[in-house]
């Protein structure tokens, strides 16, 4: 044992007599390192201590007097940014037609003009030397003695007005004939740096009766000669005064006829820009007719080229030929990644079609719907006989239509034909496409999420409990958040011995109202001895027109129910679906079911999940709805009187809102409604005539009702234990 302890400590044995050599040396040393402590101070030492903290005290005075005044730092200012960021990059738009009229073409050739060419430029204006009335749009006035002066006239306003924000400028005749696509297309391909001044040559000017185009860096050099070029302006004709006004801003300037490989051709050459000099507007039309299918030709001309070279390339693709689609070019049909994601075939037939919602079995073809069948029909026996020459159609044995988002509408047609040849009946089959054309963006109007939204809420006698909830979410989702909202509670007294049955509410809006006295608000109004009520025809204008006469009329009302639940994204929703003078907004709601059909227990959940077992979206349901009062007041004003009691909010705007008040219907899942019990009333006198397929709202509301209690397979389920149990019972009372 002693000798493992001495072989393990003889390791240890260096390690000691270092550490100990360490602590001796220290002790040995320390009094010779350490200064020695004096109480006095040296003289000389203290002096030159001084002069040196003197020097350099004076140094730093001199550093500092020698230094510029410090800037003194300004708060730095919030930067305004343009609404647009095309505005911030300097972007402009593409071309501004200004077209220039006479009194003897403007009825008859500026209306053809319009029609032909409106669709090509970004803007294009409409000049003449009479007044102008208040109700013509994009029109203006020129007051000019001739017609050199008129045309100077002209570019001085387009140059004021538009000369900073377009790229081009066309000006040109409103009798010559304009081909706006070959015009675009030199816009488009031609630099915007360079100082252009294109048309057709007649020596250093342009032909103003073939249209002229200018480019924006010449008008800016153009614009601060325009005093010049109208004194000298007056025995020119149109042509010589703006080319004199050109040539004169910029005397090394010509007028050109190409820019590059670029041409303003003449015609009849398939480059051709315009046509000078129509006689009449018949005239006109023909000749846009005649480009049109030249323009049609070249472009299926393209087509085939493009499929042709395809085909060719399809075998060095990855996928070979098998990557082809028919039609060539058309994205391939959607695959689906799980069985959710299945497109779905609708059957058809001449008259009816199946299966096309989760709700219907079969329902007659009318409207769009029938004109899209017989379209494709037609077109589809067309296409047969062309192939088939003597072929009689007998009729449509089977049909399936599908739409698929990245091809558009497929077709799959079983046509029974007549073979006059063979003299027997044949079955074709038929595929067709209805490609989805160009995809365009739909200008919509600025809106902000900052309006101030008025709720009004009609509340009856029956309504009381579920109005103490309806005001907790409002508390929630707007009192506790200052949002810029006003809950309207509209009483609705039957008699008036039911003022008493709204004394609790009225007593906890009052503490509402003490204890938030910031941000949202809420108040409270009365209808005193209503003839109608919720849910009745004619109710909700009854009730919008007692409101509106207390509100502005740039108020964005909502129109709500008891038993909705209120959430600060749904009034995010309604504010920027809600446009004034465009758009008024009806949200499709999520309804519970009635929750003893589909809980199997209690107590019932107090927020609704958006499942198919616990609620469906109620598309015949309008009882929600935003809007402003300005275009309820329009459509009101539009409607006549006995409207006020045959009609319901929705029919009017529909019907007397106007061209321009569009009625947007959407599922909104923010917006979900507690099931309650629906009271449907036919109060309507006027019998509905044979083309009038739109349903009634008692019929509406009827259909709410019954699709409102449970989906099929609970029901199914409910009907089966019934039967279960009335089965049981009956088997126990044989037994007895």
């Amino acid at each position: 044992m002693t000798r493992k302890l001495w072989s393990y400590s003889r390791s240890l044995i260096p390690t000691l007599i270092g550490l100990c050599t360490g602590i001796a040396l220290s002790l040995i040393f320390a009094p010779f390192l350490e200064e020695p402590c004096s109480d006095e101070l040296n003289h000389n030492s203290f002096e030159s201590h001084l002069i040196n903290n003197k020097f350099r005290l004076n140094a730093e005075e001199e550093i500092k007097k020698s230094l510029p005044n410090p800037v003194p730092i300004e708060p730095k200012k919030k930067r305004t940014r343009p609404k647009y960021a095309a505005t911030e990059l300097g972007i402009k738009e593409k071309l501004l037609a200004a077209v220039i009229t006479s009194e003897s073409t403007w009825d008859e050739m500026a209306p053809v003009f319009n029609t032909t060419f409106k669709q090509h430029p970004t803007k294009m204006i409409f000049f003449r030397r009479k007044k102008v009335a208040d109700w013509q749009k994009n029109v203006v006035s020129i007051d000019a003695s001739n017609d050199a002066e008129y045309v100077l006239m002209v570019l001085k306003f387009i140059a004021e007005k538009y000369g900073d924000k377009y790229d081009w400028f066309y000006l040109v005749k409103d009798n010559t004939y304009v081909r706006g696509e070959r015009l675009m297309y030199l816009a488009t391909h031609m630099s915007i740096s360079y100082q252009i001044y294109m048309g057709v040559q007649q020596g250093r000017v342009c032909d103003f009766d073939y249209g002229v185009l200018i480019a924006q860096a010449l008008l800016v050099k153009i614009q601060p000669n325009f005093d010049w070029c109208l004194k000298n302006a007056i025995s020119s004709t149109e042509s010589e005064a703006l080319g004199q006004c050109v040539v004169h801003s910029i005397p090394k300037i010509s007028c050109t006829n190409s820019y590059n490989e670029l041409i303003y051709a003449l015609s009849p050459s398939n480059d051709t820009v315009s046509i000078p000099r129509m006689k009449s507007a018949d005239e006109m039309l023909r000749t846009h007719k005649h480009w049109l299918k030249i323009d049609l030709e070249l472009t299926q001309k393209e087509l085939r080229a493009v499929q042709d070279e395809m085909v060719r390339i399809a075998p060095l693709t990855p996928e070979g030929e098998a990557g082809l689609t028919w039609p060539i070019g058309i994205p391939a049909p959607s695959k689906a990644k799980n069985r959710f994601d299945i497109i779905r075939w609708d059957y058809f037939t001449e008259t009816h079609i199946y299966f096309d919602t989760d709700f219907t079995t079969v329902r007659p073809l009318t409207g769009v719907d029938k004109d899209d069948v017989d379209e494709v029909i037609d077109h589809s026996i067309r296409k047969l006989k062309e192939t088939y020459s003597r072929l009689k159609y007998k009729g449509l044995e089977n049909g399936y239509r599908r739409f698929d988002p990245a091809r558009g509408m497929e077709y799959l047609l079983d046509i029974k034909v007549f073979n006059e040849e063979d003299n027997e009946e044949d079955l074709k089959r038929v595929q067709l496409l209805r490609p989805l054309s160009v995809v365009e963006l739909v200008p919509m109007a600025y809106v902000t999420e900052e309006a101030k939204v008025y709720l009004i809420l009609p509340v009856t006698a029956s309504d009381r409990e579920a109005v103490v909830q309806f005001l907790d979410y409002y508390s929630r989702a707007c009192l506790d958040t200052n949002d810029n909202s006003n809950l309207i509670i509209v009483f609705i007294y039957k008699e008036s011995s039911d003022e008493n049955h709204f004394a609790i509410l009225k007593s906890m809006m009052t503490y509402y109202e003490s204890k938030y006295t910031k941000g949202a608000r809420m108040t409270w109004t009365s209808l005193e001895k209503a003839k109608l009520q919720p849910g009745q025809d004619g109710f909700d204008l009854m009730l919008i027109d007692s409101m509106t006469s207390t509100l502005p009329s740039n108020a964005l009302i909502m129109l709500c129910s008891v038993g909705m639940e209120l959430s600060s994204e749904l009034l995010n929703r309604v504010r920027m679906n809600t446009i004034v003078n465009q758009q008024v907004f009806f949200p499709i709601a999520f309804y519970e079911y009635k929750p003893n059909l589909i809980y199997e227990s209690r107590p019932y959940p107090t927020h609704i999940e958006i499942l198919k077992n616990v609620g469906h979206f109620d598309e015949s349901a309008f009882e929600h709805s935003s809007f402003y009062a300005a275009d309820y007041q329009a459509a009101r004003s539009a409607s006549p009187k006995s409207v006020k009691s045959t009609t319901d909010l929705f029919e009017l705007f529909v019907k007397y809102g106007g061209e321009k008040l569009h009625v947007f219907r959407a599922v909104e899942p923010s917006l979900r409604q507690h099931w309650k019990e629906l009271k449907c009333e036919n109060r309507r006198q006027t019998k509905r005539g044979q083309n009038d397929t739109a349903a009634t709202p008692y019929e509406r509301c009827m259909k709410s009702k019954l699709e409102g209690l449970a989906n099929r397979q609970q029901l199914a389920m409910l009907l089966f234990e019934h039967e279960k149990n009335t089965q049981s019972k009956a088997n126990a009372r044989e037994r007895k």
